[in-house]
């Protein structure tokens, strides 16, 4: 499954006024005993620590805000390969954001439960 499909499967999980997801995810950095574990991309070569996670209901935009610092990525005109998504740490991004949510206990792990990767 490529980095579009995974996030559109996102935005269809996040778009859930019933348990009051509209599309974005916070990440309190406090909540981390290892720095290290704080949910994170690399841009220009810099870790770029996550605060907050949007992504519109279609799943093909994502903005990623850290500080006073914001990123969008436009998923239908991105210029970048699956091999720089993983460089980049957007999978692992997504994972964060799949178990920050309510429903990754009820649904299970991500790879085998939520995407359905055996």
């Amino acid at each position: 499954m490529n980095t579009q499909e995974i996030v559109k499967k996102l935005a269809e999980l996040l778009y859930n006024e019933e348990r009051g997801y509209n599309g974005v995810i916070y990440f309190d950095w406090k909540t981390y005993d290892d720095e290290n574990d704080i949910p994170h991309i690399i841009i220009n070569g810099e870790r770029v620590n996550i605060d907050e996670f949007r992504v519109n209901k279609e799943g093909t935009q994502i903005s990623v805000i850290s500080g006073d610092d914001s990123y969008t990525l436009d998923l239908t005109t991105s210029p970048f390969t699956e091999q720089e998504y993983e460089d980049m740490g957007m999978y692992a991004l997504l994972n964060d954001v799949y178990y920050e949510t309510d429903y990754s206990w009820e649904i299970g792990d991500f790879e085998i439960d939520f995407l359905g990767i055996n």
